[in-house]
């Protein structure tokens, strides 16, 4: 079990985050649907998945999604998802 941890940032001050918890290892699609889950309801655009950010996320477990990778626009910066794993275990976080 893990949490997936979201910022919203504007001129590099953080302006919102929230919180939600995750099952790993984590894939592009199920990302996805993690995002679609938690920014919808707050009437955030879903930004587009890359293989860059899953491969951050595997790698440094953070990732940013800037404006380019939204398909509408956005009043922040960039929105910034990081995993925070809840024991020490850090093997496979993605698939």
């Amino acid at each position: 079990m893990a949490r997936l941890f979201i910022k919203q940032i504007k001129h590099e001050k953080i302006i919102a985050t929230t919180e939600t918890k995750v099952t790993l290892p984590i894939s592009a699609s199920y990302l996805n649907d993690i995002l679609s889950q938690v920014l919808r309801p707050l009437d955030i655009a879903v930004p587009i998945i890359l293989s860059k950010h899953i491969s951050e996320i595997k790698n440094f477990y953070k990732t940013s999604f800037l404006k380019d990778d939204f398909m509408e626009n956005i009043y922040f910066s960039r929105l910034e998802v990081e995993i925070i794993i809840d024991k020490k275990k850090k093997k496979n976080i993605c698939k």
